[in-house]
């Protein structure tokens, strides 16, 4: 049907099949708009009138309109409508189609799927309904109980998820169905979870109004009772049995509870040969027991009996290799029918690994909680309440117990205001606050905790978990402030010794600074402290008989490591008075660098004036005595020839010669035992007993030695045993031995024996004390070392010891087994 209208809508032309298309004579519509006309509805009008305004903005368009037949019943046209010019002028083609009839299929068609998806839900005939590519769009209650689902559960799956045996021959048929358009049957041997059936399929190709394929309909009955074959039984069975033998689990066939056969890997995983499984029980290849302790036979009776009820099971168990390896397996069993009745199916996989795994996730877990509660620090979960205003506590371990004197069942799910109510004082709630807010981890200093419970020093360490539950590591660091307190008055104590020694003490830096002396060092100098602290060593060379150079030099050596330097120099101190100083050098040693160096000054002027009296008293015996014995002995020979002479005046004139010359020797001895006696008066060198100088210095020590439970032992020799050496130094190098095992003893019995070798004096003190590794043995000597920061004393005990025996030629010696096995310490002292 053919119509022209101009711009308005005022019909010019309409073609003579009009009537036929919808009962109206072609006159009733001649010179008429189209919005009068009868044949079109109300609702038509306004979408003519639409479909006009949209045609001024477009050269056509198309659509479908609905118009009223003379008779009543609607007719719906096609219509397309282009601008078109005809002898000048601007009119509208339009060209109609009925496509009544095509509607009214497209609605049947509607109709029929719609009962279609009903007949297909409702059926008890598994059906499916597929794309071209194998993705099931519809499936009906029947088919979803045959793989052991739902409908929902399947819909969208490819057919090769959940039918994989068969997938590739069913999306060869699903694409033929769709090549040919005709429908085609099929008889197929399913793998189903209920076991293999076998089925008739009818496929079916499902056609939209367009007649065009969209989907293939498959409509399946169960055959199995029915129409299995013996050819077809075989055929199955072979394929089963390629499955059976290609699979990676162990897989076994029973009747009843006997493997009546099994599968390549069945062999593999039990070690052993088929002929040595077939005939068996499941329980003769399992310990007697199973790991939950239940007996292994009657466990197993009972799995089989519930699978042959038709109720599949699966579990773990614990199978026996033929060789007796115990071993983890998850085990399937399914009743399945087979040609000859019903069997049981078992599926084994062995879980080995797996549960070596998840017993290491277990060790790993108990470890954690071990740590965990067995750490020297304190730690504490918390979680938020209250937006975070609060926290209270979730785990709290041992160490935190111990440090705060609390059980944790007292304060799990406490608020921690409430469990520490100083913790805002503290500071440490607002720590918490900010982690937890920006996740950011902290560290809180050293700060002091008070509260009326309790009061101590902590040291935290806070971050946030992922579940976002605050975690606060921290020490208790009560002792340590304490030791540190303790640390700083024994400084104090050391200042007032160094200060009192009779030796000068100078430390300085690697780089030569003075950065401690003591008094006896400032008075030998005569400066005062502040001239010196602080100043390079350097600007008090001009004060030194040695030129820079060579000064620098022996600094270097020093310096560089090459241990302790012994000097002897001579000083002009800020009084003008000569000195001269015998200084020992030894290197500073923090973290296993060296950061400095101590210098030990002695003022030996005295000794080194006494060394050159002595060499002048050596001249004067050789000069002045050689004379008067020279003299004397040829008076004595004159008086010989003059006896055997008989001539008594020269015998006498020989005696008074002799007597001369032995007066002034006599004279010459006096005045060097006089000379000898001055030396000894200015060394200070006495004759000292060793037995009553240790008695003493032990009841001084008898409070020390009550306090610790200590006995002692002194063993002497047969002989009074005498030392030459001044008084001072000898109650010092012994002091400092007893002192020394004594601190590092806790219990037991302190030995000292006494032996003479030689021209030296041996006095061991040995003690069942700490004992001293290797290390320590060789870095004993160093001024200020110590084994252990947390150890007594300041570590100058044995470098004062061996600057002293030094100064005697004298060793000392240091011997331990290791550590706990105690300590023993020799010292060499002069002889008498």
């Amino acid at each position: 049907m053919i119509c022209f209208v101009d711009l308005k809508g005022k019909l010019l032309y309409i073609s003579e099949n009009v009537k036929d298309k919808i009962g109206f004579e072609r006159e009733s519509f001649q010179g008429k708009t189209l919005r009068n006309l009868p044949a079109f509805p109300f609702q038509q009008k306004k979408k003519l009138k639409a479909m006009l305004a949209k045609l001024r903005r477009l050269n056509s368009l198309q659509d479908e309109v609905e118009i009223k037949h003379c008779s009543g019943r609607m007719v719906y046209l096609s219509v397309n409508i282009s601008k078109i010019d005809l002898d000048g002028k601007k009119l509208i083609l339009c060209v109609a189609r009925d496509v009544s009839k095509a509607r009214l299929i497209r609605r049947e068609l509607q109709a029929v799927n719609r009962k279609l998806e009903i007949f297909i839900r409702t059926s008890g005939a598994p059906m499916g309904v597929y794309d071209r590519t194998g993705v099931l769009l519809m499936m009906n209650q029947s088919a979803a109980e045959q793989l052991h689902g739902r409908p929902e559960d399947f819909i969208g799956l490819s057919i090769k998820e959940f039918l994989p045996e068969g997938a590739p021959d069913y999306l060869e048929r699903i694409r033929r169905i769709f090549r040919s358009g005709r429908r085609a049957e099929y008889k197929d041997l399913v793998y189903l979870p209920i076991g293999a059936r076998w089925y008739h399929s009818s496929y079916l190709p499902l056609r939209d109004e367009s007649d065009r394929i969209y989907a293939v309909q498959i409509i399946s009955s169960d055959i199995t009772e029915s129409k299995l074959s013996r050819e077809q039984l075989i055929e199955s069975e072979a394929k089963y049995r390629l499955l059976f033998n290609s699979a990676n689990d162990a897989i076994f066939l029973m009747k009843d509870d006997k493997f009546v056969d099994c599968n390549k890997k069945t062999l593999k995983m039990f070690g052993c040969a088929r002929e040595q499984i077939i005939g068996q029980t499941p329980y003769f290849f399992s310990p007697p027991n199973q790991s939950d302790g239940q007996d292994s036979k009657k466990k197993a009776r009972k799995k089989i009996l519930a699978a042959l009820a038709g109720r599949p099971q699966f579990f773990e168990w614990q199978h026996r290799r033929l060789g007796g390896e115990v071993f983890d397996v998850e085990v399937a069993l399914n009743c399945v029918e087979l040609r000859g009745g019903r069997f049981i199916q078992a599926i084994v996989r062995d879980i080995t690994e797996r549960k070596r795994a998840e017993e290491m996730l277990r060790q790993g877990e108990f470890r954690l909680k071990q740590l965990f509660e067995n750490m020297r620090s304190a730690v504490a979960v918390y979680q938020s309440v209250a937006g975070g205003r609060d926290f209270i506590f979730k785990e709290f371990n041992r160490a935190g117990e111990r440090i705060e004197k609390i059980k944790r069942k007292d304060i799990i799910g406490q608020k921690v205001t409430q469990a520490f109510p100083g913790v805002k004082r503290f500071g440490l709630l607002k720590v918490f606050q900010r982690v937890w807010r920006t996740g950011r981890p902290e560290h809180f200093p050293v700060s002091q905790y008070k509260d009326e419970r309790i009061v101590g020093w902590r040291d935290n360490y806070v971050y946030r978990l992922p579940s976002g539950e605050i975690v606060a590591i921290y020490n208790d660091v009560t002792a340590r402030k304490q030791a540190e307190q303790a640390l700083k008055e024994s400084e104090e104590r050391y200042r007032t010794v160094v200060n009192s020694m009779a030796e000068g003490v100078v430390s300085l830096d690697i780089t030569g600074k003075i950065i401690q002396i003591n008094q006896r060092a400032l008075e030998m100098s005569g400066f005062k402290r502040e001239q010196l602290m602080g100043r390079n060593f350097i600007s008090v060379l001009p004060r030194i008989k040695m030129d820079a150079a060579s000064l620098a030099a022996a600094f270097k050596d020093i310096i560089i490591g090459r241990g302790s330097v012994k000097r002897d120099w001579t000083f002009i101190n800020l009084a003008g008075k000569e000195i001269t100083l015998r200084v020992e050098y030894s290197p500073m040693i923090s973290g296993g660098r060296q950061v400095g160096l101590t210098a030990l000054l002695l003022d030996v002027t005295e000794i080194r004036q006494i060394e050159k009296r002595k060499e002048q008293l050596i001249a004067a015996v050789s000069h002045e005595l050689k004379s008067p014995v020279a003299l004397t002995q040829m008076a004595i020979d004159l008086g010989k020839r003059s006896l055997a002479a008989g001539n008594l005046t020269k015998v006498s004139d020989a005696c008074g010669i002799a007597q001369q010359n032995i007066e002034r020797l006599s004279r010459d001895v006096n005045n060097i035992v006089d000379a000898f006696s001055i030396d000894l008066r200015l060394a200070r060198l006495r004759r000292l007993s060793l037995g009553p100088r240790i008695a003493a210095i032990l009841r001084e020590r008898k409070i020390d030695l009550e306090a610790k439970g200590l006995k002692t032992r002194v063993v002497m020799g047969r002989y009074v045993v005498r030392v030459l050496m001044n008084e001072r130094d000898l109650d010092l190098v012994l002091g400092n031995l007893i002192d020394n095992a004594i601190k590092f003893s806790a219990a037991g019995t302190l030995e000292i024996n006494t032996a003479v070798k030689g021209d030296r004096v041996l006095v061991t003190v040995k003690d069942r004390g700490r004992g001293m590794t290797k290390h320590e043995i060789a870095r004993a000597f160093e001024t200020f070392f110590k084994g252990s920061p947390a150890l007594p004393g300041v570590g100058l005990g044995l470098p004062i010891s061996k600057q002293i025996l030094t100064r005697y030629n004298c060793n000392i010696m240091i011997r331990s087994a290791g550590r706990d096995k105690g300590t023993a310490v020799t010292v060499e002292l002069p002889k008498q």
